[in-house]
């Protein structure tokens, strides 16, 4: 019987601590999320979003929406790395919920 308690006991805390930190990992955009107003009419290859210029990856979701959205809209950006990246470009352009 002690035995058997002690398995269960070492089987949950591995659960907890294997599965624990990685729930909803999953959901998480994989370079960045950046959330923000247009700031000027969005032109081919770029968009400002909140007075920073972000570039669009070419091919990209992005790059086929981009023209439905205008100066004012908020907006989610998400790029394919963290936005302090020089080199981070925009994959995907949605209305922002809420807004």
């Amino acid at each position: 019987m002690n035995r058997r308690k002690s398995g269960t006991l070492i089987a949950v805390f591995a659960l907890i601590f294997c599965l624990g930190p990685t729930i909803g990992s999953c959901n998480k955009p994989a370079g960045g999320l950046v959330t923000g107003e247009i700031t000027a009419t969005p032109v081919t290859g770029q968009i400002e979003v909140a007075h920073h210029t972000y570039r669009i990856r070419a091919g990209s979701y992005a790059d086929r929406i981009f023209r439905s959205f205008s100066m004012g809209q908020v907006v989610d950006l998400v790029l394919d790395s963290p936005p302090s990246d020089k080199k981070a470009s925009v994959v995907v352009i949605t209305r922002h919920a809420g807004s």
